[in-house]
């Protein structure tokens, strides 16, 4: 196996994680098979376990769905808030701020 050369996110939960080793073997996290940055390394724990997405990829995760967002903006509208103050503004605003670009 060796040192992983890429992890993805297979599945919304984050609970499938397909990673590829210098070999090129493949491995899925949710088959029970550990993820690690080295699989040489006992000591490696899964704290260690390597989360490549791009921060793209992680703002998409946790984006409300579309649906959300449209009744964010009306909900905004209604209330006069379809500015800085608006829900949907704070909700696209603490994504973009957790998951700055690259």
């Amino acid at each position: 196996m060796g040192k992983v050369i890429s992890a993805k996110w297979c599945d919304a939960d984050k609970k499938d994680v397909i990673v590829k080793y210098e070999d090129g073997s493949e491995w899925s996290a949710y088959d029970g098979h550990p993820v690690y940055k080295d699989m040489t390394d006992a000591s490696v724990t899964p704290a260690d376990w390597v989360d490549l997405r791009t921060y793209k990829e992680k703002r998409a995760d946790e984006y409300k769905k579309w649906n959300k967002q449209l009744e964010m903006i009306y909900d905004d509208i209604e209330a006069g808030t379809l500015d800085k103050n608006g829900a949907f503004y704070k909700h696209i605003k603490d994504i973009k701020d957790k998951y700055a670009k690259g």
